[in-house]
């Protein structure tokens, strides 16, 4: 007795429309729905975030929302990692391409770029800064970001000027942290009051958080010979 082998079917081909693949339509349609997404939970929060408003705003019905994400906190914590990636490239170029022989100036010059990233752009700011402590879901992981991706800059900063001192028990890492905590604050009361201090007075005040854990962690020698 003889068993019939059904016929492999070749997959078909994904049609294009005017010359744009399926692939590409809905990378555009996701691309819509992401920045749809940043005005809409920057300009009124997650809390009061719809999926219908959103699909509203990137001008999409609601079933091309499900094709790109599972719901509302999915589509935030990918708006919230664009948003974080972009402010963390911003800030490391900053460092990077001047000159590192003055931790006043390196720092300066990032808290200069944050502080105006911030005001410049109040829908991310909000996401970064507020709603992202509105959500519960992946919280522990956007704070890790957030937190302890930040401090790792701050930390990188103090230990490429300052040799720390080996007979403390203060740490580069704690410190670096707590610095981070203390800059989120401020920014959050600059943007809660509509930005109401100059930006420079907040960068000079931030500043001198920075400089003095940085001193305090370093060796007098170190700090003599900055």
């Amino acid at each position: 007795m003889s068993t019939a082998t059904a016929p492999k079917r070749t997959a078909r081909p994904r049609r294009q429309y005017g010359g744009i693949s399926a692939e590409q339509r809905r990378s555009e349609r996701r691309e819509k729905l992401m920045l749809a997404g940043k005005k809409v939970f920057g300009g009124q929060g997650i809390q009061a975030a719809t999926v219908k408003q959103i699909c509203t705003e990137a001008g999409l019905t609601e079933r091309y929302f499900y094709e790109s994400f599972k719901n509302l906190e999915e589509m935030f914590n990918a708006v919230y990692d664009r948003e974080l990636d972009s402010l963390r490239e911003a800030l490391v170029s900053e460092i990077t391409q001047g000159p590192l022989n003055n931790i006043e100036d390196i720092t300066r010059r990032a808290l200069q770029r944050y502080f105006s990233i911030l005001q410049d752009d109040p829908w991310g700011a909000r996401i970064l800064i507020i709603e992202v402590y509105g959500t519960t879901h992946d919280m522990e992981r956007l704070y890790r970001r957030g937190v302890y991706e930040f401090a790792e800059i701050i930390r990188g900063i103090i230990e490429t000027r300052f040799a720390p001192r080996k007979d403390s028990v203060l740490d580069a890492g704690l410190l670096s942290t707590a610095v981070v905590g203390a800059h989120i604050h401020v920014a959050m009361r600059w943007l809660l009051s509509g930005y109401s201090e100059p930006r420079e007075k907040v960068v000079e005040n931030c500043l001198t958080i920075i400089t003095s854990v940085a001193e305090k962690l370093a060796t007098p020698q170190a700090i003599k010979g900055r």
